[in-house]
């Protein structure tokens, strides 16, 4: 087992349970972000007869919005990361509704429901319950394991430079597209025209962004090591190496128990859909240091954002770093990223 104590965690991680998995049909896998955790437990509940809230795109990928799924159908646009914050309303029936009192409607209707978000979705929607003294007894809560999204008109803007590059509209857009397996991303957009546009994520105007600009309360963020909220937590479990047991080329996911329903959830699972088996929870800690700790701001945020909002973000990202000693510097750290990625792979 990999030494890494507590005090390097800066909290007693002990308690937790750690696992990791991956969809057994390689179709399902592919579609997901790494191994399908938040997919399959989302499947576990609609099959339980329950309801799901997740993040999807809005209709012309602009954007991420909450939606609510009460079948395996709906479940589809929830699958795979979106990278940018979500507002906090929730399309039902075509029409915006404040999210969390559309849950607590759900909530008090005794359905089965599974909220799946970021570290701050979930501890917004136990705040209020909490407040409210609203019993949570048919609600379970899934995180997914956050770097921090960025803003929504870094994403608005992107595809707007996207369908004016290919003069079409974007019908299909992914941020995590597994073009040759896990690692490395890929951005994919289809077009209306036939057109399609891939390239390495961290290569493209979205992904250099990603790296440098998330929302400014995410360097502050309440909810890491254990201020954690939700009952389950998920992500890609890396650390993890081709030559170890439980390795997957196309994706693996960590699932990490912090409570009693989470460990109720989880036993949900239908393990003739989702290898499951359990984790290293040193390893999977060490190699998932934003679990604990917020990422560190970037020293030319604020400048950077500026440029974004009124150059917009072509310009930005070619006009930062702005010394040729940072952009050698930014590209040896792409070719170092490159390095592990297939050091991950031996």
């Amino acid at each position: 087992m990999l030494d890494f104590t507590v005090e390097e965690a800066g909290f007693d991680y002990t308690r937790l349970k750690a696992y990791s998995g991956y969809y057994l049909d390689e179709n399902n896998l592919l579609k997901s972000a790494s191994g399908g955790a938040a997919s399959v437990l989302a499947e576990s509940i609609i099959n339980h007869g329950g309801i799901v809230f997740g993040v999807s795109y809005s209709s012309d990928f602009k954007r991420a919005e909450w939606r609510c799924a009460s079948n395996l159908q709906d479940l589809e646009c929830l699958r795979n990361s979106k990278y940018c914050e979500s507002t906090k309303e929730i399309i039902v029936d075509g029409e915006a509704r404040s999210l969390y009192p559309f849950v607590e409607e759900k909530i008090k209707e005794g359905i089965l429901i599974l909220f799946i978000g970021l570290g701050c979705d979930v501890a917004a929607l136990k705040s209020m319950c909490e407040a409210k003294k609203i019993d949570v007894s048919n609600l379970y809560t899934v995180e997914i394991i956050c770097h921090g999204p960025t803003y929504s008109f870094v994403q608005e803007q992107y595809i707007t430079m996207l369908e004016k590059e290919y003069k079409s509209s974007v019908i299909s857009f992914s941020i995590r597209y597994k073009k040759n397996g896990w690692m490395p991303s890929y951005v994919r957009a289809e077009f209306a025209n036939g057109d399609v546009f891939e390239k390495l994520r961290g290569e493209t105007e979205f992904g250099i962004t990603f790296e440098h600009l998330s929302k400014l309360s995410c360097y502050n963020c309440k909810f890491k090591g254990a201020n954690h909220k939700a009952d389950l937590a998920c992500g890609d479990y890396w650390g993890l190496t081709k030559s170890m047991k439980g390795w997957n080329d196309n994706g693996v996911s960590l699932l990490l128990v912090q409570t009693n329903r989470g460990e109720e959830l989880l036993q949900m699972i239908d393990e003739k859909a989702f290898h499951i088996e359990e984790a290293d929870i040193a390893l999977a800690l060490k190699n998932n240091p934003l679990y604990y700790k917020c990422r560190e701001k970037d020293e030319h945020y604020d400048k950077f954002l500026k440029m974004i909002k009124e150059r917009g973000i072509h310009y930005a990202v070619n006009h930062y770093p702005t010394t040729p000693k940072k952009r050698i510097k930014r590209a040896i750290k792409r070719y170092l990223a490159k390095s592990v990625i297939n050091t991950m792979k031996k």
